[in-house]
């Protein structure tokens, strides 16, 4: 009895939340807002992988001319010890180099466009109701 009583009460719920559900119509000008801001921060994000991708470059031409300079310290070095110190510096400069080249070659556009890749979040503001009655709920 107990459990007929729970399966009535889940079905008037699911009912009443349906009712609600298929009331929730966006205006279209809140559609709009939504529209608008989700491509703002989807341009926004481009925005920061491209200036991410300009601080690697510009971090490995100083990296490059970090190693010249050292090696242009070895050549003149006469101590065998400088010589050590700076090859291993140099070693590190490119380990450094090397995983900011791997960084900048990993890429940071989307895979796929705006629009594709919001497609079911704005078709969800604007009618939850099909979303729900569909069949991915």
């Amino acid at each position: 009895m107990l459990l007929l009583g729970l399966n009535a009460a889940r079905a008037t719920l699911k009912g009443e939340f349906e009712t609600i559900l298929k009331g929730i119509q966006p205006g279209g000008r809140l559609f709009d807002y939504v529209h608008v801001i989700f491509k703002g921060e989807w341009n926004k994000r481009l925005t920061q992988a491209q200036e991410i991708k300009k601080t690697l470059r510009r971090d490995i031409l100083k990296v490059d001319k970090q190693i010249e300079g050292l090696m242009d310290r070895i050549v003149d070095a006469q101590s065998d010890t400088a010589i050590c110190a700076y090859e291993r510096r140099i070693s590190k400069l490119e380990r450094e180099k090397l995983i900011k080249a791997e960084k900048l070659a990993t890429p940071t556009a989307p895979h796929r466009p705006f629009d594709e890749m919001f497609e079911l979040a704005l078709a969800f503001i604007a009618n939850p109701w099909n979303l729900w009655a569909s069949d991915r709920s």
